[in-house]
């Protein structure tokens, strides 16, 4: 049974990573994403030790689970408040500030797990990466340093 809660985990963690967004986040967006990763972290540690994932399996399965997170933040965060935006420009109504802080923020948070996702996708195949379960969280935190590295040398738009 760990295999099919592990499983379970990947598919189910967005929702989870959802409530912390929309309430540790709301209060303080760092302490949220460093309390994702720690659970992330968790769930790689839970895959291999506990339910004997294999490097490639787990690698597989934190991809679909971050996958599974940008597809949520696009469905369910992002493209309800574009509309909401379209929709209150178009009618001449005020736009809420909090309507592109979520679109914002999920945006963001879907270009710094692409690095990380993309890693996992041409990854797998590799034996380095397989000497030890933590060089998985590493890779993560590299490719959303890279990712932050490139979201301060970009161009600022106002009001985002």
């Amino acid at each position: 049974t760990p295999i099919f809660v592990m499983v379970g985990v990947t598919f189910l963690g967005v929702f989870l990573y959802d409530a912390i967004m929309m309430t540790v986040g709301k209060a303080n967006t760092n302490v949220a994403v460093a309390l994702c990763f720690l659970i992330v972290v968790g769930i790689i540690w839970a895959m291999y030790y506990w339910a004997g994932f294999s490097y490639r399996g787990y690698e597989i399965h934190i991809g679909a689970l971050f996958g599974t997170a940008m597809a949520y933040n696009v469905w369910f965060r992002i493209w309800p408040a574009q509309k909401k935006i379209i929709t209150a420009t178009k009618n001449g109504s005020p736009v809420e500030p909090a309507w592109g802080a979520v679109a914002g923020l999920r945006s963001k948070h879907n270009t710094y797990m692409s690095i990380p996702l993309v890693w996992m996708m041409i990854n797998v195949h590799t034996t380095w990466a397989a000497r030890h379960w933590l060089i998985l969280p590493g890779v993560i935190l590299l490719g959303w340093w890279i990712a932050s590295m490139c979201y301060r040398k970009a161009k600022k738009v106002p009001g985002f």
